[in-house]
């Protein structure tokens, strides 16, 4: 209740950082794309990732920094970025059907 007036919404509210960015992830269809790719395929690149998603490179990186790493974990390997998503996303992707 704010001012006298209630408000809803149909996601839990909650002062888990990484929660938040999870509830904030299905909310934009970009980054659930890359999220399905990413559950779906396991570690991938970015250009991996672009060419699933039919993205560009600098779209992906966008969103994946956007995502943080409570989301997306990064891994560099001989100077590429491979991504994955953290174990809390994969249960949060899993328990809403998402893939």
């Amino acid at each position: 209740e704010i001012l006298g007036r209630k408000f809803y919404s149909v996601y839990p509210i909650t002062e888990d950082k990484t929660i938040q960015s999870l509830i904030s992830l299905f909310d934009d269809e970009t980054d659930t794309k890359i999220c399905l790719a990413l559950f779906n395929e396991g570690e991938m690149s970015r250009a991996d990732i672009a060419e699933k998603t039919e993205m560009s490179l600098d779209a992906v990186y966008y969103h994946l920094s956007r995502m943080g790493e409570d989301v997306a974990e990064k891994r560099i390997e001989k100077g590429t970025a491979y991504y994955r998503l953290t174990e809390k996303a994969k249960e949060w992707a899993a328990a809403l059907n998402i893939h």
